[in-house]
């Protein structure tokens, strides 16, 4: 949230897509650091949560594996009921109406596969889970996994609510607040937009 503040605040209000996406590099990188400190502090090591050489690589394969079958039998749907298939990488980002740049593409792919997954891996599975197992030592092992899976489900849950459905008017530096369950004007400290 401070990063889409911050950046409307430097930005402006209609700035490129890939300045946004620029924007994103160093906070995510920031935000790797972060985890990777908790763990060392907490002397949690990446092995230990399963992202060691021999757990990665046969996961990484799995992963790529499964996205290819689901790729190949999508396609073969869309063959299948229209007789034909488009095979344009990245097409949908790069036409109307988003028109990306291929170096906007780069930057939003790497923050988003090189950082910000293994950032929630690490945060929320890896670490957020297991630390209330570990707090609940002395109850039962059912109640100390329910305990960590629901508390590691509201953290993540809370951490994607989408910032513009909170904050509006950042770019100005105006914070308004939305209401999720009503869109009266009269609970935003700024001048109202349905």
């Amino acid at each position: 949230m401070f990063s889409t503040l911050s950046f409307g605040w430097l930005f402006g209000a209609d700035p490129s897509t890939v300045t946004k996406a620029l924007w994103n590099l160093p906070s995510r990188v920031v935000q790797f650091g972060l985890a990777l400190l908790v763990l060392r502090f907490e002397d949690v090591r990446l092995r230990d949560l399963g992202l060691g050489r021999r757990q990665l690589v046969p996961a990484l394969v799995a992963v790529a594996g499964f996205l290819f079958v689901v790729n190949a039998v999508v396609a073969g749907l869309i063959f299948f009921d229209t007789g034909q298939v488009s095979i344009e990488p990245f097409g949908l980002y790069l036409s109307a109406p988003l028109d990306y740049s291929t170096t906007a593409l780069v930057a939003s792919g790497l923050a988003q596969y090189v950082f910000v997954g293994p950032v929630e891996e690490i945060a929320f599975r890896g670490y957020l889970q297991n630390k209330p197992t570990d707090l609940l030592g002395h109850r039962p092992a059912r109640v100390r996994t329910a305990v960590a899976v629901v508390t590691t489900a509201v953290g993540f849950a809370a951490l994607h609510v989408p910032t513009l459905l909170l904050v509006d008017e950042f770019p100005s530096g105006k914070l308004r607040v939305r209401s999720c369950c009503s869109r009266s004007p009269e609970l935003s400290s700024g001048p109202y937009t349905p």
